[in-house]
């Protein structure tokens, strides 16, 4: 109390004091709560001074002290202390602003529907679309539409609409009746002469496979719609149900020529261009990649492929339909003429696999597999929903053993090819491993 009464006196004694109290008064400053210094002005300025002073004479240098006011010492240590938190502040990583609690909320019943929810859009259609979503029926019948808001192809953003929601029924694959109730949904149209996809749910995390049908009755066209959850975000991936994937150790040109009666207009996509004959070439596929095929290609569309210092094949062609089980029916060996300026001499074949059900995806572990044939009503699918091209060797060994297996292959003199491969093994408690390991004829080999 001494040293606090000293200090005041000299402040004082200057005239300071008096100053720094004017400025004060014309400029008050906000007072922050859990501040040291700030409890420090409040014993003074506050009740603890009035009890203080009512026991010092008022001709004493240390009531003077506490009636000159705070120290100008005291207001510099709070501003330098202001500065320190500003600066840390600005160092703190800055969190994401959350999104209207409008555009996020569930399903209008129960607890966990009213934590706000993200939701994301990806189009990996191959072509543009816009999406929107309905307001609530007028008493006099219709629906209004919310803006529409346009998805480029091969591109993701945050939905900036709220979903609304509507009546759906679940069935099952003979069509009973399982359930029915509420379910936010959206509405897209795919770029093109299509008609809209309506009161699309985006709830339940799920494969929905759609079909979007011709006003002049032509054939529909297929797209399906994946719902992922990724923490507390949704995650909406449109996309075609023909995905290609390249099993080989060599970089793989696919070809895609579409059908005469397509009337989706395809965007090129990064890496893809289009030739002189209208074909399109989508980006080259590195070892062990995969891509999802144009949406448009089902229709009739035409695969080419062409390995990495060869031509692509002309009569080993895989004809894409909307039928995965007709598609299946085109799988088998292809056959591709190498390049004069190629290492390797003679033809590569190759072979086509077509495997049907779900993607590897990480994030995707549901069987949740449903059909849509109307709007407003979900069907436990009766039939595999997508399908995946595989271009494999057409020899491959695997090794069923518990120890590791080295081999060799022989071909004829003048070959470009000679290469030593270990088979890897495991010996955990005498169960085989699935390690495998390709055998073929390119030039890293």
């Amino acid at each position: 109390g001494d040293l606090l009464a000293f200090v005041r006196e000299v402040s004082a004694a200057s005239g300071t004091a008096s100053q720094q109290q004017q400025q004060a008064l014309q400029q008050p400053e906000p007072l922050t709560t859990g501040l040291p210094v700030e409890v420090w002005h409040g014993g003074f300025a506050g009740t603890a001074a009035s009890t203080r002073a009512a026991s010092v004479p008022r001709d004493s240098p240390r009531a003077q002290a506490v009636a000159a006011g705070p120290s100008p010492l005291a207001r510099q240590e709070t501003q330098r202390w202001r500065l320190q938190q500003q600066q840390a502040s600005a160092r703190r990583p800055q969190v994401e602003a959350a999104p209207s609690i409008e555009q996020q909320m569930a399903l209008a019943e129960g607890l966990t529907s009213r934590i706000p929810q993200r939701y994301l859009i990806q189009n990996l259609c191959g072509s543009h679309l816009w999406y929107w979503s309905y307001e609530e029926e007028r008493p006099g019948g219709g629906r209004m539409a919310k803006r529409r808001v346009l998805l480029p192809a091969h591109s993701m953003q945050e939905l900036k609409v709220a979903p609304a929601p509507r009546h759906v029924r679940h069935l099952a694959a003979d069509g009973s009746l399982v359930s029915s109730g509420m379910a936010n949904a959206i509405s897209i149209q795919l770029a093109g002469s299509w008609l809209p996809l309506e009161d699309m749910a985006v709830d339940v995390v799920g494969k929905y496979r759609y079909d979007v049908r011709d006003p002049l009755g032509g054939p529909s066209l297929p797209l399906l719609l994946d719902v992922l959850l990724v923490g507390r975000t949704k995650m909406l991936r449109l996309h075609s149900c023909i995905w290609l994937q390249n099993n080989t150790n060599m970089r793989l040109q696919p070809c895609l020529q579409l059908g005469a009666g397509c009337r989706t207009p395809v965007v090129l996509a990064p890496g893809d261009k289009l030739d002189a004959m209208q074909r399109l070439h989508l980006r080259v596929l590195k070892p062990k990649e995969g891509r999802f095929l144009p949406a448009a290609a089902a229709l009739g569309g035409l695969l080419f492929l062409a390995p990495e210092g060869h031509y692509a094949a002309e009569h080993d062609v895989l004809q894409l339909q909307a039928s995965l089980l007709a598609l299946k029916q085109q799988q088998g060996y292809i056959t591709c003429q190498s390049k004069p300026d190629f290492i390797q001499t003679g033809p590569l074949h190759l072979a086509a696999s077509v495997h049907l059900g779900l993607q590897s995806d990480p994030y995707f572990t549901t069987q949740n597999l449903v059909e849509v044939p109307r709007p407003g009503t979900l069907r436990r699918a009766r039939l595999p929903l997508e399908a995946s091209i595989n271009i494999s060797p057409t020899l491959q060994f695997t090794n069923g053993l518990p120890y590791d297996v080295l081999g060799w292959a022989l071909v004829p003199p003048g070959r470009e090819f000679a290469r030593s491969v270990q088979l890897g093994g495991s010996r955990a408690a005498g169960k085989s491993s699935g390690n495998s390991s390709e055998l073929k004829q390119t030039r890293q080999g």
